[in-house]
Parts: C-alpha cells; sequence; structure tokens
C-alpha cells in the first residue's frame, strides 16, 4: 500500500504492563492521546492484561478490566470459576533470560496477537467517527513502538502478530513501521522539552541530552548529540530487562524471606489473582510513592485484607511471628530501598 493514500497516523505504545495510542490527521497535525478506556478515564494508559475465557480461547477481557480485584473477607467464591489474568507476555518476546520470562497458559504470540486486536477494535472506535469514510487498510499508518534491544527477528514478530490482530490486512506493508521507545521520546523531547529550555532554537548551538526510559520491562539510557532541529547521533546507549515489573518480582522475593518460599509460590499457583491485587497494593501504597529520599517511608501489607488465602500456606516461625503481628508486615525504608537499588546496580553493571 502507498503512503501517499495516508490520512490517518496512529502511534501505538504497546508496553510491558501499560500501554497507550495517540492519533492525527495528517493535515491538521493535531494530537489527540486517548484517556478513555470504557469505564475509566483520566489516563492515558491502561494495563497489558488479558483474561481468557476457560479454554484460553478468546479473550473475554482485557486492560484494567482483567485486572484482579479484592476480594473481601465475606466473599466465600472460588477462584476458579475464572481464568487466571495473562500478563508480562511481552517479556518472552526478546533476549531476557529463560528463567525470569513469565510462564503463560498461552503461547505468547497469541497474547500479544489478541491484545494488540482488542486495542485495535478501541482505535477503530475512537478514529472512525472523526473521519467518515476512512479505510483503516489504507489511509491509516500504524507506527509502533520497540525496544531498542529488538532484532529485525523481534520487529517481524511483532508485524505477523499485529497482521494477525487485524491492523494491517497485508504482512509487508509500508502502513506498519516501527520505531524505538528511545527514539519516540527523543523526538517528543526535540518538540517539546528541549524547546522549553531554550535548547533547539538555532541551527549551530550543539546540544547533548539524556533520555531515560524507564518502562515496565526495559529501562534504557540513551545519550544524544543534536545540531539545530535534527534528532542527532546516538553517542552513548546502555539498556536491560530492569524494569518496574522485575521491581514487583523483587517484592516478592522479599515476601518469600518473611513467609517462606512456599508459602508465595502456592497463592502464585492457586490463587493468582490474589498475588496479583498484593503486587498492585505495593505498586499503589509504596513502588509509585517511594522516592529514596524520606528515610521514614514505610509500607504496612495487610495480609488478611490483601490476600488472605495466603496466611494457609505459611508455617512454622514463621506462621507463629505472623499471628503475633497479627498477619500485618511492616517493610521499612531500609528494606524498600535494596528492592529498587538490584536493578540499578544491573543496568550499570552491564554499561560498565
Amino acid at each position: 500500500m502507498s503512503l501517499e493514500n495516508v490520512q490517518v497516523i496512529v502511534g501505538i505504545d504497546f508496553g510491558t504492563t501499560f500501554s497507550g495510542f495517540s492519533y492525527c490527521h495528517v493535515v491538521s497535525r493535531d494530537i489527540v492521546t486517548n484517556d478513555i478506556w470504557g469505564e475509566i478515564s483520566g489516563q492515558f494508559k491502561i494495563n497489558t492484561v488479558l483474561q481468557y475465557d476457560s479454554e484460553f480461547d478468546k479473550v473475554i477481557k482485557w486492560g484494567n478490566s482483567a485486572l484482579a480485584k479484592r476480594k473481601s473477607r465475606r466473599d466465600d467464591t472460588s477462584e476458579t470459576s475464572e481464568t487466571k489474568p495473562v500478563e508480562l507476555f511481552k517479556l518472552c518476546l526478546g533476549n531476557l533470560e529463560e528463567n525470569l520470562k513469565p510462564k503463560l497458559p498461552v503461547k505468547y504470540k497469541k497474547a500479544i496477537a489478541d491484545y494488540l486486536r482488542e486495542i485495535g477494535k478501541l482505535i477503530k472506535e475512537k478514529i472512525e467517527p472523526h473521519w467518515e469514510d476512512l479505510n483503516i487498510f489504507e489511509e491509516v499508518l500504524f507506527i509502533l513502538t520497540v525496544p531498542a534491544e529488538y532484532s529485525e527477528k523481534e520487529k517481524a514478530i511483532m508485524r505477523d502478530c499485529a497482521y494477525k490482530a487485524g491492523l494491517i490486512n497485508v504482512k509487508g506493508t509500508d502502513l506498519l513501521q516501527f520505531t524505538t521507545e528511545p527514539e519516540a521520546a527523543a523526538v517528543y523531547c526535540m518538540e517539546h522539552c528541549l524547546k522549553e529550555h531554550d535548547l533547539s532554537d538555532t541551527d549551530s548551538t550543539e546540544t547533548t541530552f539524556m533520555i531515560v526510559d524507564c518502562g515496565g520491562g526495559t529501562v534504557d539510557l540513551t545519550t544524544r548529540k543534536i545540531v539545530g532541529k535534527d534528532v542527532g547521533e546516538i553517542t552513548e546507549r546502555s539498556g536491560d530487562y530492569c524494569g518496574s515489573s522485575f521491581v514487583d518480582l523483587a517484592f516478592l522475593e522479599h515476601l518469600k524471606t518473611i513467609l517462606g518460599h512456599s508459602a508465595i509460590d502456592q497463592l502464585k499457583e492457586n490463587h493468582y489473582k490474589q498475588l496479583q491485587y498484593m503486587v498492585q497494593n505495593f505498586c499503589r501504597l509504596a513502588k509509585h510513592k517511594f522516592t529514596g529520599d524520606d528515610k521514614k517511608f514505610h509500607y504496612e501489607l495487610d495480609i488478611l485484607e490483601v490476600a488472605r488465602d495466603l496466611q494457609q500456606y505459611v508455617t512454622g516461625d514463621a506462621e507463629e511471628l505472623m499471628k503475633s503481628n497479627k498477619w500485618l508486615i511492616d517493610i521499612e525504608f531500609n528494606e524498600i530501598k535494596p528492592i529498587w537499588r538490584i536493578q540499578s546496580v544491573n543496568l550499570f553493571a552491564k554499561k560498565n
């Protein structure tokens, strides 16, 4: 398909933990970033999570609606009536060590295609009312962001998934193009951040700036040298799989030292939604608020409130300790900080 026919450009940020999209017409160039996701409004990203039917064939929920909800103490219903949410499947695409990749009930390529299909449906719902008679397969250019680490092989897999998702109807079409996440961030900075600080108003001044892209799966540090309005060359880059999802894993590893490895493993196996909700609770009350500066910062985890079925798997001295503490775990500053530090150490160790 010819790019000459393109009327609308859609940018999709398909992330490990959150995803989003923006769109604009080639004439007006007024960029619209979607912030309405069903009943959720006011946020630019939605969770990269799927929930399937009992056969793990068809998607029944996606995004925020597929996340685990808090189970009240009076709720005695079994979790077996619904399948486990499928998440972090993007981590399976790339050179991440096998032991760090999530164990999925479906093939990761299917999960990626299914998620792109669901977000694709929403994209079509959003853009079609603005431009009548728009031919999605001939007049819409999709730009999909990918990690800088992705090789042509990974990009080819993403293209195949986009094709199976129905974003394009010809696998090799030019109407699907890729840009790396740091490149997309650099373009944004050129158009906004650098101008705000008067760093891109001249064609002769040479400017060096760093992009710090902290995602759910990867963290990328990219230093660029620019002259005038050109994005410029990359002078140095470091990246690794040490994004926010690995902070979540480090949190669970810390809980294992308190409650026992078997307890967390059995909760994950038998009550995955409670484990997922426990991680959400940690993210909301600790991970998102922790700055590393306030030495009085602490996070209280109420097991009976957040993951009440966990207590049945805690045994021995750990059980006695938790009973005496009324199943409350108080994680203080000096315990939370190492959870973050191990990720930054991994990144800079790779760089050096």
